[in-house]
């Protein structure tokens, strides 16, 4: 699962929020908004897009940027997470169920 900082989840609101939808009045929009600069602007929505909060598609003329809906986004950075604790709930049933009972073991003499 992805760690976001708090300038990452910002940008994401902001961006999600607002109604652009070009990569370079995103950066500008981010410069503008968080007062960053425009290197960092660019990081972050590399970052975002990495971790699947943005999606880019390079028109002839010009570069996307759509803004995954949130539920969609929340749901994939967790599914990592729950399916992990899924297999690690499993492996432990299968343990217990796989051990003898207390009444099964043989009696030791001594």
């Amino acid at each position: 699962m992805p760690v976001l900082k708090k300038r990452e989840i910002a940008a994401y609101i902001l961006l999600y929020k607002s109604d652009i939808r070009e990569y370079g009045e995103a950066i500008d929009f981010l410069v503008r908004e968080l007062c960053t600069s425009r290197k960092t602007a660019r990081n972050i929505i590399k970052r975002l897009k990495r971790i699947g909060a943005l999606k880019l598609e390079t028109g002839e003329t010009s570069i996307k940027i759509s803004v995954v809906d949130p539920l969609e986004f929340l749901e994939l950075i967790s599914s990592g997470y729950i399916d992990t604790r899924r297999e690690k709930c499993l492996g432990m049933k299968r343990a217990v169920l796989s051990k003898p009972s207390p009444g099964d073991e043989e009696t030791f003499k001594i």
